[in-house]
């Protein structure tokens, strides 16, 4: 098993979407809430809000990994309610990206740049970039020497990032986006830092309190300024 920590390129993307929304009102729409996505919405909330505090980030789950007819039905719904910047975490952010582009508002995707479904909307997201993992994996097998185990990653390795920029992102944005990439990967910047509070204002991260691969898989709650139910993932 073999995974990235994807939710760091969600900050860089929640600091675009935070500077370039005229209504402050951003949305989410995910499958589960799992704590594979909840890091990335708090992620992008956390980056939205670093530079807009007035930024909010209303969530909808369609309870599926895929489901085009109730991702349209989100989208559209979020985009009614003033939301002016959708971003997605599904198989594909594919529908909710021709949606925001159809209704003339910006969208962020994940795993996949997305920008020529989305000439106009399109701001970035995060891409994978798994070759030079699965090279390394095939040379290992042919060696001799791969074992099974368990594998995280960061950004700082290469198999995820930052979605080329749509160009509705201003020349100042885009850099102020990859100034913070460039500090996540030195890791002189902690997205989820000591002191962290959920939105019913309970510290999550105390001071001293390690952040490891064990908090994060524990995640169960949104930070301030997401908005939307939270439901138990069967």
């Amino acid at each position: 098993y073999f995974s990235s920590e994807y939710y760091e390129c969600l900050y860089a993307a929640g600091i675009v979407a935070g500077k370039v929304t005229r209504s402050n009102k951003l949305a989410f729409v995910g499958g589960y809430p799992i704590p594979a996505l909840l890091w990335c919405i708090n992620a992008f909330t956390l980056g939205a809000r670093s530079v807009n505090p007035k930024a909010t980030v209303q969530v909808v789950w369609i309870n599926s990994w895929e489901d085009p007819t109730a991702e349209a039905e989100a989208a559209r719904s979020l985009i009614e309610q003033g939301c002016d910047v959708l971003a997605s975490s599904l198989n594909t952010s594919m529908t909710v990206c021709r949606t925001a582009e159809k209704a003339k508002v910006f969208s962020v995707g994940v795993s996949y740049d997305l920008h020529d479904l989305a000439p106009n909307g399109w701001l970035t997201g995060q891409a994978w970039n798994w070759g030079p993992l699965y090279v390394k994996i095939m040379n290992s097998i042919k060696d001799n020497s791969w074992k099974p185990e368990n594998l995280r990653y960061g950004i700082q390795d290469g198999y995820a990032g930052l979605s080329p920029f749509g160009k509705a992102v201003p020349a100042a944005v885009r850099s102020q986006a990859l100034n913070a990439m460039t500090a996540l990967k030195e890791r002189k910047l902690q997205i989820f830092a000591p002191g962290l509070k959920d939105r019913e204002g309970k510290v999550r991260l105390a001071v001293g309190e390690k952040l490891d691969q064990a908090w994060l898989d524990r995640m169960d709650f949104v930070v301030p300024g997401v908005s939307g139910s939270l439901p138990t993932h069967q």
